[in-house]
């Protein structure tokens, strides 16, 4: 199983990247590629809820405003930020809080935290796109970082605004110039990416490092991979050893990973399996699923630990359970080898539809032997194993070849040669 190297190079946090497949990384150098998938809003990724409301009406199309004002306006904008803190936690008051905030700004126009605070939340209900950005340049316009950042980040993607690159950068480089770390970090990766200026790698790494020092987690981790590639600056393990330290003391846990690789494989330093392992249990435990999949495969080999099946299993559990298609592969290949077929075969088929070459092998020997609840059909197993094929599973390929033409529903050689 080969190890992906796709992973969220730059995320912000009112303007998180987006995962990235393998043909989505931008041409201009390596770091560009690492750096920057795409710029967007919101930090939950669920489908609206219709929430219980307690005040009437809804926000006016071009203010966002409604309702009654009540008279201690400070009341009600601690009664809005509390109902905010909630929703982050609880989406399903995220609507009750939309309509107690339309109140508290109403009273204090001049509050311009209170209102990029709104504005933040009408981006995260995902319906609100429209009035977000209102509430945004209101703030923006009165000097507020933040809100210069999000309305930004809104104009480059397009996102209830028209797409503006131009003034997109304009209001990014704005906040990155009134100090703001996310902004810097995030006009880094513009310059990165080429994206509304000319690429211009020196120029990402400057905004970078000032974010950086500024204690910004993601611009840490982004220097530390301009180091690790020498994109910008000089290539330096050292430094990109140092910079991924802060990152991961920060919570980034791409960082730790990282830094399991630079242990176990030596890079300017000599090799130190068990400083390896630490950092990569610290990613691990942190989340971070590839980081999971690798602890798991250390556990389940016995390189560095004890053999443990069991421990394996568990961290292959946890990867796949974020959606992960090669935890689900081998949390599905844990569970097969117990011969728990059925439960097997409903993580090898998530991971199959998720493009994993050897579960769609595996799907096609389930259909093929008739396993985890499943009738014999060589026809359908013929069908995943064309799909795996496709992708080089020499595995696939030779049970193409095996497979009786007419019983495989016409799986023809013609396929199976096209995908050698």
């Amino acid at each position: 199983m080969a190890e992906s190297d796709v992973e969220d190079r730059c995320f912000v946090r009112r303007a998180r990247a987006v995962r990235s497949g393998p043909g989505d990384g931008i041409s201009r150098g390596r770091l560009a590629a690492f750096l920057f998938a795409a710029l967007t809003f919101g930090s939950w990724h669920q489908a609206w809820a219709q929430p219980v409301t307690q005040t009437p009406g809804a926000p006016d199309k071009e203010t966002g405003q409604a309702g009654t004002i009540a008279p201690e306006k400070a009341d009600l904008a601690r009664t809005c930020r509390s109902l905010i803190a909630t929703a982050r936690q609880d989406r399903r008051t995220i609507g009750d809080a939309v309509l107690q905030c339309q109140d508290a700004v109403k009273a204090a126009p001049d509050d311009i935290d209170l209102t990029f605070e709104y504005g933040q939340l009408l981006s995260d209900a995902l319906v609100f796109d429209e009035l977000a950005a209102i509430q945004f340049r209101k703030a923006a316009e009165q000097g507020h970082a933040g809100a210069q950042n999000a309305l930004g980040i809104a104009l480059i993607n397009g996102r209830g605004v028209p797409q503006d690159l131009e003034e997109g950068v304009r209001w990014t480089r704005e906040a990155a110039e009134n100090g703001l770390a996310e902004a810097q970090n995030n006009l880094g990766s513009l310059y990165a990416a080429g994206i509304g200026v000319p690429a211009d790698i020196e120029k990402a790494v400057f905004w970078m490092s000032q974010a950086a020092e500024r204690g910004d987690r993601q611009a840490q981790y982004n220097l530390g991979e301009a180091y690790a590639t020498g994109e910008g600056v000089d290539q330096d393990w050292d430094q990109a050893r140092s910079w991924y330290e802060k990152a991961a003391a920060n919570g980034e846990t791409r960082a730790g990973f990282r830094l399991w690789r630079i242990y176990s494989e030596g890079r300017g330093v000599d090799a130190d399996i068990p400083s390896s392992l630490s950092w990569l249990r610290k990613a691990a435990e942190g989340g971070h699923a590839e980081a999971q999949v690798t602890l798991g495969d250390h556990y389940r080999a016995g390189r560095g630990v004890a053999s443990d099946p069991v421990e394996a299993t568990n961290w292959y559990r946890a990867a796949a359970r974020q959606g992960f298609p090669p935890g689900q592969f081998l949390f599905g290949l844990s569970l097969a080898r117990d011969r728990d077929f059925a439960e097997s075969r409903t993580w090898m088929e998530r991971a199959a539809e998720n493009g994993h070459p050897d579960a769609q092998y595996m799907m096609g020997l389930f259909h093929h032997d008739g396993l985890g609840g499943l009738d014999r059909d060589p026809a359908r197993a013929a069908e995943w194993y064309r799909r795996a094929a496709a992708s080089g599973q020499r595995d696939a390929i030779t049970a193409l070849r095996e497979l009786d033409p007419n019983e495989a529903g016409g799986a023809a050689p013609g396929q199976e040669g096209q995908a050698q």
